[in-house]
């Protein structure tokens, strides 16, 4: 199978992520045009939630994904992180866990990429992963600061598997 371009990763990513959360009973909702920092919004019945989606790799057990973007201007190509004002969350798809993963900005804002680990680390020292809740954890909390800490593959998001 010939490798996803990125532009066919973002979008495969925001449909999986899509998805997810339509089979989870939350509304999806969707900007009436591109070019914006998010690339949908969850309306959780208590707040709506501006979502910026992406792709996850794996290296081992750490999930990764950039949390960077790039658009051009008239003065060149701007790089940027995400911030709380104009997001608030990254929602993140990985083909190797067949999961997704929300995490709020707050936890990665000025982070050019975002680490998820799958394991727990070896040392007894507290880690410093960031946080994060799956899919169905999002369902069931109406609190999404509050977010899961530790294994994120706590749950499945993909119904029969």
């Amino acid at each position: 199978m010939t490798e996803l371009t990125p532009s066919q990763k973002g979008a495969a990513a925001e449909a999986e992520i899509t998805a997810a959360l339509i089979r989870l009973n939350l509304v999806v909702l969707r900007p009436m045009c591109e070019g914006g920092r998010y690339d949908l919004a969850i309306d959780t019945g208590v707040e709506i939630l501006r979502v910026q989606c992406k792709w996850a790799s794996r290296r081992g057990n750490v999930l990764t994904a950039r949390c960077i973007t790039s658009r051009h201007t008239p003065r060149g190509y701007l790089r940027s992180t995400y911030s709380a004002e104009e997001i608030d969350a990254i929602a993140v798809y990985a083909p190797d866990t067949d999961r997704c993963y929300l995490i709020p900005v707050g936890e990665t804002e000025g982070h050019v990429t975002l680490s998820l680990r799958l394991t727990p680390t070896r040392t007894t020292r507290p880690s410093a992963s960031v946080g994060h809740t799956t899919m169905s954890s999002l369902a069931h909390s109406s609190a999404f600061g509050q977010s899961a800490h530790g294994n994120p593959a706590l749950e499945r998001t993909r119904r029969g598997r």
